[in-house]
């Protein structure tokens, strides 16, 4: 099966055994695509239709049926449980253990986790944290004043200067000769471009051959979104961009999926400059997207795209029957005259919790969260989001009025599912973190919500536990070091004690442990360095709890010279691929140089194809000007493994990438991944 389907440090140790050509786009498996072994998907999880076989694809948007489920993703970074089994439908019976005992439900917190890191990493501004101004970068050629560190002009320059030349040179199939490399560089060119002679190569993609390259070609159309002002494109320039993708999206000529990106992309320019040709302030672009939204389509997977584009817009674009529009849409399912499917139903209430902040669709999603006729699992799901996303755009007081239907529905059990049960968890830790940033004490003042979440953090299930853990460790992020309120010192003081004595006990597994970890890592416990350091350094204990611990070090950002030595060590271990890439990560946040030496060493002196790709993955975390030479060398060696340098040019797209945080993570954070379909799940997999 074409999708990208693991990790592709994880895919260079599986490609010979499994044989599946999980590259597609040059990406990277970055997080869960919202699917388990087959053996523990309910039976209400979509399961989303296959891609084309290469060399067949479709030339209509008709949705094809699987004779049978593909080997699913997992959550790879840090831990990747032992994969499925690659005959279909199986259920991985790993040394003799009953099915599906090492794979995880989608219950867990690692999910919810690995789709919202990479806004909690923050990775680049820990790596350019030297610099004086409010981004690493400038406008490439801008002639910007600003003064920059060292780093950042040698990364600035050598962007500019070589991995830009190299994308251009990599889009060309004479010289990448692979579908999956060239794809990557269009993917990467529209990260760190500035030219927009640059727009219009990305856009000759569309007529490609090669359906995975017209695939990346309309994505990659959404990655020319800059947040910093000086480095944007000017409007005339966006909105011709947007002319073409509303082509591309009503084209049926193209493919579902690529129909799909071309939403996607419109959804990740919505903060971008507009206002020319027949857009005005957003509005059209909004408008026009509910119009398409409307219209009768066989395969889900393009309304589901639309109402993420649409999702994705400015909240004063949106009219009042654009909204009842998506009110009707996910109470009843049902688009005008048209039965809307099931994930397009769950996408709606998404999209009104990230635009709503009116009484009316408030009250809307508090009562379908809590409805009991007709109620739907996964609905539910994507209400619970929406609620803790609509909840920091409202009054103090309706905040309350939010988190008490969330506490109410979850202390008589309305939620049955975990899921949704998890994402309330989660939603509530917002709502009190919208009031910290308010200098206000409403939510945890007049509700029980103190109570609740520390009783599901001591006294949960296995699946709560770790909720409970990061919705503490959410909360205690947002008070930060310094409070006038002696209320929320006092909760932090007693949040941070109890993930510590979770961490450090054993009346929970690994994973759950794993997760206290984590959360202590977002609660910034610097007290919690030495303890971290001794479980990154204690090679009898399980990898996957190591490599989160060394996580939770870098999110906690102190770098303390013990917990810098234990990480360097364990960077070099070989026996885990996944507590490397953690490994780098946390020596990226924590700004190690060192770190890029000892990786450059193994690179030069790797030999397999495996060996490689761990490395390379790793030098792409850290983020070096220093990985930019050697990763352009291995892109153009044409003796090398074409995955190797599809990973290459993927990494080089990171190294250059002008945003704090990638673009695409605007499409992954607090998404409801139990409702994702296939092209949704195909562009959470692109570095």
């Amino acid at each position: 099966m074409y999708r990208t389907t693991a990790h592709l440090a994880l895919l260079l140790l599986l490609v010979l055994a499994f044989a599946s050509p999980a590259f597609a786009h040059g990406g990277q498996y970055r997080g869960p695509g919202g699917h388990v072994p087959p053996g523990l998907k309910e039976p209400g999880d979509p399961t989303p239709p296959p891609p084309p076989p290469p060399g067949s694809p479709p030339t209509t948007g008709e949705p094809t049926t699987p004779s049978a489920p593909g080997a699913p993703p997992q959550p790879t970074d840090p831990g990747t449980p032992t994969p499925p089994s690659t005959t279909p439908g199986d259920t991985p019976t790993p040394q003799g253990r009953r099915p599906g005992a090492n794979s995880l439900g989608m219950d867990s917190w690692m999910f919810w986790y690995e789709y919202n890191k990479s806004q909690l990493q923050n990775l680049k501004k820990s790596i350019y944290a030297d610099y004086d101004t409010d981004s690493p970068w400038t406008s490439m050629g801008s002639g910007g004043h600003t003064t920059r560190s060292g780093r950042s002009q040698a990364t600035r320059a050598l962007t500019h200067s070589t991995i830009i030349p190299a994308m251009r040179w990599a889009m060309e199939m004479k010289n990448s000769d692979h579908q999956d490399t060239q794809s990557a560089a269009y993917i990467a060119l529209a990260k760190i471009t500035n030219d927009p002679s640059d727009i219009e190569r990305i856009q000759a993609g569309i007529e490609s051959k090669n359906y995975i390259t017209r695939e990346s070609s309309a994505l990659a159309l959404g990655l020319l979104r800059r947040a910093r002002q000086s480095d944007q494109f000017d409007a005339i320039t966006l909105d011709k961009v947007r002319t073409f993708l509303f082509q591309v999206f009503e084209n049926d000529k193209h493919i579902a999926r690529t129909r799909a990106f071309a939403a996607l992309a419109l959804g990740l320019l919505a903060d971008q400059p507009t206002g020319s040709e027949r857009y005005a302030g957003g509005h059209a672009t909004t408008a026009r997207l509910f119009e398409l939204l409307q219209r009768s389509y066989k395969h889900p997977d393009l309304r589901v795209g639309l109402l993420v584009g649409i999702s994705m817009q400015s909240p004063e674009t949106v009219t009042e029957e654009q909204r009842k529009l998506l009110r009707v849409c996910a109470g009843v399912g049902r688009i005008k005259n048209d039965e809307a499917r099931r994930n397009v139903r769950q996408f709606a209430a998404l999209a009104l919790g990230r635009l709503s902040h009116r009484g009316e669709d408030v009250l809307f999603l508090q009562r379908l969260l809590t409805q009991r006729r007709n109620a739907n699992a996964n609905v539910q799901r994507s209400v619970a989001i929406a609620l803790g996303e609509v909840g920091s755009r409202v009054s103090a007081e309706d905040r309350v009025g939010i988190a008490n239907t969330l506490i109410d529905a979850l202390r008589k059990k309305r939620l049955r599912d975990a899921s949704a049960k998890n994402f309330a968890i989660i939603s509530l830790s917002y709502l009190v973190a919208a009031d910290v940033r308010e200098d206000r004490t409403n939510v945890m003042g007049s509700t029980k919500v103190k109570d609740m979440l520390i009783d599901f953090t001591e006294n949960g299930s296995t699946s709560t536990r770790p909720y409970g853990a990061l919705a503490l460790g959410l909360i205690c992020r947002a008070i930060g070091d310094e409070t006038d309120v002696d209320f929320y010192g006092e909760f932090q003081a007693e949040a941070r004690d109890i993930l510590r004595a979770g961490l450090l006990g054993r009346k929970m597994g690994t994973r759950e442990r794993a997760g206290f970890a984590v959360a202590l890592g977002i609660a910034l416990d610097d007290r919690s360095i030495k303890d971290l350091a001794e479980i990154v350094g204690n090679e009898k204990l399980d990898q996957e709890l190591r490599g989160y611990a060394a996580l939770a070090i870098g999110h906690i950002g102190i770098p303390q010279q013990d917990a810098l030595t234990t990480l360097r060590k364990s960077l070099r271990q070989r026996t885990s691929e996944a507590l490397r890439r953690s490994t780098a990560t946390a020596l990226g946040m924590l700004k190690d140089r060192k770190a890029v030496d000892l990786l450059l060493e193994e690179l030069r002196l790797a030999r397999t194809m495996s060996a490689k790709g761990q490395v390379v993955v790793a030098l792409a975390r850290i983020g070096d000007e220093r990985a930019i030479e050697p990763l352009v060398k291995l892109l153009k060696n044409a003796d090398e493994h074409d995955m190797t340098r599809a990973l290459a040019c993927a990494g080089l797209g990171i190294v250059g990438d002008l945003e704090w945080v990638p673009s695409l993570s605007l499409l992954s954070n607090d998404i409801n991944y139990r409702a994702a379909g296939d092209a949704i799940n195909e562009a959470l997999s692109i570095l």
